[in-house]
C-alpha cells in the first residue's frame, strides 16, 4: 500500500501533530512498513494452528462500585473544565 502526502497530513492532522517535510516521509516509509508487513503476516496458514483462547461465551458480572473521589475532586483533577463539564477536544 503506498500512502499520499494527502494522507499522511489527514493521519497527523487526525493526530493533532505537526510534521515537517522530512518527518512526514519518514512517517509515510515507517507506515508503508508496518502494513506491508501486516500483511504478510496475514498470508501465514494457521488451518492447522491450535488456538490456545477460550471463548465459553460468559462474561464477568458488571458491578457498580462506589467512586473514592467526589466529583468535585475528579472535576479539580480533569485538565480543563467549562460550566462543571470536562471539556475534551472535539475530534475532526
Amino acid at each position: 500500500m503506498q500512502f499520499q502526502d494527502e494522507d499522511i497530513q489527514k493521519l497527523a492532522a487526525l493526530s493533532r501533530i505537526t510534521l515537517t517535510p522530512h518527518e512526514r516521509e519518514m512517517f509515510r516509509d515507517q507506515l508503508t512498513s508496518v502494513l506491508t508487513y501486516v500483511e504478510q503476516v496475514g498470508t501465514v496458514d494457521v488451518s492447522g494452528a491450535v488456538s490456545s483462547f477460550v471463548d465459553d461465551g460468559r462474561m464477568r458480572v458488571d458491578t457498580p462500585i462506589k467512586s473514592a473521589a467526589t466529583p468535585k475532586e475528579l472535576l479539580e483533577s480533569a485538565p480543563h473544565v467549562e460550566e462543571g463539564h470536562i471539556s475534551v477536544l472535539s475530534v475532526k
